[in-house]
This record gives structure tokens, sequence and C-alpha cells, in this order.
């Protein structure tokens, strides 16, 4: 769709943007929030997280040979978490219903409370291969 002046109406003619200004320091202020409330997640799996994996190197081959990579280390796994994942692995419910007993994701988070979603993930990935998905 073209617009009055013949330009495609997805662009954005450039003087639309001379109102906007840039608030010196808003960056910075957001790159210190993120920082502490990463700092603060990361705290709280060391203290609460099983960190060591012997399986790890195994996931990480399988997430790469997948294309994507696994999940940060800190990060808790929880249900629509572990949902995402799933999906992008082409497990369904059903599958992880007859491979766990759970019949939620989020019932498969609380199996093992302690564990990171990177460890969740990997089992996923497992259980993808066992599938040949």
């Amino acid at each position: 769709m073209l617009s009055t002046d013949n330009t495609p109406a997805c662009i954005t003619p450039a003087h639309t943007f001379a109102s906007y200004q840039f608030t010196p320091g808003t960056y910075a202020a957001h790159s210190a929030a993120a920082a502490a409330a990463r700092a603060e997640a990361q705290e709280y799996a060391r203290k609460n997280f099983k960190q060591h994996f012997v399986d790890k190197p195994h996931w990480m081959a399988l997430a790469g040979a997948r294309g994507f990579r696994l999940p940060t280390w800190y990060r808790p796994a929880t249900g629509p978490r572990i949902k995402h994942y799933s999906e992008r692995l082409g497990l369904s419910m059903a599958e992880l219903n007859e491979a766990t007993g759970c019949r939620s994701f989020r019932s498969l988070a609380e199996l093992n409370p302690t564990w990171p979603l990177y460890a969740v993930v990997g089992l996923l990935l497992e259980l993808a291969v066992e599938l040949k998905k």
C-alpha cells in the first residue's frame, strides 16, 4: 500500500522521528536495574538450584544440533517456559505425560523444584531424540 507521496506505508518518514528526544541516563538506569535483577536471580539460583549435571555437555550438543542454546543457568523452570521449549521441540503434552507421568507443564516443573530450566530442557531434548522428533 502506498501513501499519498508514493512511499510504502510501512516506511516511516524521517521527519516523524524529529520530535523524539533521547533522554540521557534512561538507558543507564534500565541497564542498571536489569543488572541488579540478574544478580539477584543468580544469587537465588546459587543457593537453591542444583548446578552440576553430568549430562550438561551432552545437552549442549543436542541443543546445538537443534539450532538453539540452552537457557541460562539461573533461569527457574516454570510451566510456561517448559511449554515454550516443548513446542519448539515438537513434543506434545501427551508424549510428556507418557514419558514422565505429568499431566501439565507446571507439574513437570514441580517434579524437580531444585532443577534450573536448562536441566529440564536437557531432558526434553533427550526425549525428543528418543522419539525421533
